[in-house]
């Protein structure tokens, strides 16, 4: 996807980690609000990867660190994925997404947000 490709490039540079961590919650939050009545299990898993990933990168002793903030990409820009578009065949949702539901989704995300020094809502 071409909004990805300078989220991707944005990733290197370490200086800025603090603030591409802002933007990748906005980014997941605006896309979560978008979907939040239809969120199907393919979009549940990866938004939750995604977060769980951008949780594990806050959380890293070692900082400034991108590889999870990767990771984070990959599942967002998977979870954005159009249904016509995705390869699904061998897809097998983790029994905890599929059992997730917005609510959490929104509630793990905020736990980062505040954890990163963002305001509640």
């Amino acid at each position: 996807m071409e909004p990805f490709d300078s989220l991707y490039r944005q990733v290197n540079d370490l200086d800025n980690i603090p603030a591409f961590r802002v933007q990748l919650v906005g980014l997941i939050f605006q896309h979560l609000h978008r979907l939040e009545n239809a969120l199907d299990n393919w979009e549940k898993d990866h938004f939750s990867d995604a977060i769980v990933a951008l949780g594990l990168n806050v959380n890293s002793k070692q900082q400034p660190t991108n590889v999870w903030l990767r990771l984070c990409l990959i599942d967002l820009e998977k979870a954005l994925t159009p249904k016509e578009l995705r390869n699904d065949r061998n897809f097998r949702p983790a029994p905890s997404a599929v059992d997730r539901s917005y609510d959490e989704l929104v509630e793990k995300l905020d736990s980062i947000s505040q954890r990163i020094g963002l305001p509640r809502d």
